[in-house]
């Protein structure tokens, strides 16, 4: 293989589907037994106790309320909520990401969003989409890498690839 040419320097990378975020929160909360309990283990961490939050790293994700394993609709609603929450190990430091048709979008801060995990905590973030500003098929994710793992070797997370599609309207 031989490439003739280096890649553009202005490849974008603020994707014009950040229009789309019509709302975005992100903060710290107190981890509840319901949370561990009912959201981890709807989630696939089946099992978990607080004392788990301490050896390894959890996150979840879900689309107005329900998990998405891999396309969703967007026609139903003309906002959808996306919420996305990060916690485990205490001191271990993640960026986030968000990508639609893979390429990182921008939040307020930059293209990742910098967490630091804290005994008891979760980081919840919480994404309002404007389906009217979406293409009809996008594909969207969040990647997880995590900064300062120590001695630690801990994985890079990353959600379902997740089909955002419009249906046919004529």
């Amino acid at each position: 293989m031989q490439f003739n040419e280096s890649a553009s320097p202005d490849i974008p990378f603020q994707v014009k589907a950040a229009d789309a975020f019509s709302n975005v929160n992100i903060q710290e909360e107190k981890i509840t037994s319901a949370y561990i309990v009912k959201t981890l283990r709807q989630n696939g961490w089946d099992g978990v106790t607080m004392d788990d939050l301490n050896r390894s790293v959890y996150y979840t994700a879900d689309f107005n309320g329900s998990i998405v394993y891999n396309n969703f609709c967007l026609s139903d609603s003309d906002e959808v909520a996306f919420h996305y929450t990060i916690c485990g190990i205490p001191g271990v430091e993640y960026d986030l990401s968000f990508f639609i048709d893979h390429q990182p979008v921008c939040l307020d801060n930059g293209l990742s969003y910098h967490v630091a995990l804290s005994k008891g905590n979760r980081w919840v973030f919480e994404i309002a989409f404007d389906a009217s500003k979406m293409d009809s098929f996008q594909t969207f994710y969040v990647m997880a890498v995590p900064e300062n793992s120590g001695n630690d070797v801990l994985p890079v997370l990353k959600s379902n690839s997740i089909l955002l599609y419009k249906e046919n309207e004529q």
